[in-house]
């Protein structure tokens, strides 16, 4: 059998594959997603690109384009449970290594593409921490004009409340999701790569808290506060990093600052001698960020976590512990163990999970360091800053 073969048999059977999942895809997101627009059911090759807040937008994208899509997902989830591990062996998808160049997965889509089918792309790489889309790069415009396929733009709101990637738990609220744009193959050829990757952004692009104030809706659940110390890495009181503490509705810093988070998603001080200059996740992060900035130009800066595990991922997704123990961070790079982690060595880096994982790749290998309410983002910002990204 001839490789075109081949891969033509293999096409028909992902179809065939969908084909019998659909009614359970469509009724998960049917549940939880309330639709602004009718479902496509293109007949031309397609990449479907949308934003990213929650676990099941797999599914709310197959109801908004009902046709067979292949996804691009993360190497992580060849590692899942083993429902994920079945979920995955049946969509056939093309898995992209976080916080490393990966140019073999770009060639695996185009090869998708070439032989016939769609893609479906999350271009953030993750959930949104803060509410906010993150913006793409050209290398999507590239790959969107190198595919000659037509793009479709999708869009999902208030999955952030729902879903917030930090949080510990999910909770019950209005989600909607629908087409933005399509755009013909005609339409993005005289587009440059930039201009592509900036239609992309214009049209997947959410702000949740602004949403929020203007439209609010009520999420409801329980322990609404408990996983803000996976994000939110310094105390605005006293300056404390990594001291906030989170119980139910609650979080509060070892300083006595304290606080609510409620089901509108604001945060209210309940500190007697202390107003939290903010009232919302989004600018409590800004702001931080910002403080780390101060602290880095200020001179030398040092971050610490124990019960921090060091992994080695294989090309073939297997895992396997390397370390385990106390991670610091100066600005030269990472330490754990006997292993010390240039940050010149990273070319990329990525947090995931609840904010509590680090993928990163140096010279010949992968690793994912672990630790359970650890915030990673202050080692990625520590990247961020030695390698000139912000």
């Amino acid at each position: 059998m001839s490789s075109s073969d081949s891969n033509s048999n293999n096409l028909k059977r992902d179809r065939v594959i969908f084909g019998v999942a659909q009614p359970v895809l469509y009724m998960i997101a049917k549940n939880k997603c309330q639709f602004t627009t009718k479902p496509l059911k293109p007949k031309e090759q397609f990449i479907l690109v949308s934003n990213h807040l929650t676990e099941t937008d797999l599914f709310i994208a197959y109801n908004v384009v009902r046709t067979h899509v292949y996804i691009v997902a993360s190497e992580h989830l060849s590692r899942g449970n083993f429902l994920s591990k079945i979920q995955m062996r049946l969509l056939n998808p093309v898995y992209r290594a976080k916080g490393m160049t990966d140019i073999g997965s770009v060639k695996e889509m185009l090869r998708r593409i070439r032989n016939g089918g769609s893609l479906l792309l999350f271009p953030e790489g993750h959930r949104s921490a803060d509410g906010v889309t993150m913006p793409t790069t050209p290398a999507l415009g590239k790959l969107i004009k190198q595919s000659k396929c037509t793009l479709i733009t999708m869009k999902i709101t208030g999955g952030y409340f729902a879903e917030p990637r930090w949080a510990k738990t999910i909770r019950k609220g209005k989600i909607t999701a629908g087409v933005v744009g399509t755009y013909s193959p005609e339409m993005l050829k005289g587009m440059s790569s930039e201009e592509v990757s900036k239609l992309v952004d214009g049209d997947i692009y959410e702000d949740a808290y602004e949403r929020q104030r203007e439209n609010p809706e009520r999420y409801v659940g329980e322990r609404l506060a408990e996983g803000l110390e996976n994000h939110l890495f310094i105390c605005p009181k006293c300056g404390g990093v990594s001291t906030l503490h989170t119980k139910e509705d609650r979080f509060w810093c070892e300083c006595g600052m304290e606080g609510i988070y409620d089901e509108y998603a604001w945060l209210h001080s309940t500190d007697k001698h202390y107003d939290l200059p903010f009232d919302n996740v989004r600018d409590w992060s800004r702001w931080q960020e910002e403080e780390f900035d101060k602290r880095y130009d200020s001179g030398d800066i040092t971050f610490t976590d124990n019960n921090v595990k060091l992994y080695r991922i294989t090309p073939d997704h297997v895992r396997t512990e390397i370390e385990s123990g106390t991670l610091t961070a100066d600005k030269e790079g990472l330490a754990i163990g006997d292993h010390r982690l240039l940050y010149s060595e990273m070319p990329s880096t990525a947090f995931m999970d609840r904010g509590n994982t680090l993928y990163f790749e140096t010279p010949g290998n992968y690793w994912q360091l672990y630790g359970d309410g650890v915030c990673m983002l202050k080692y990625q910002l520590m990247w961020k800053r030695a390698k000139g990204e912000i």
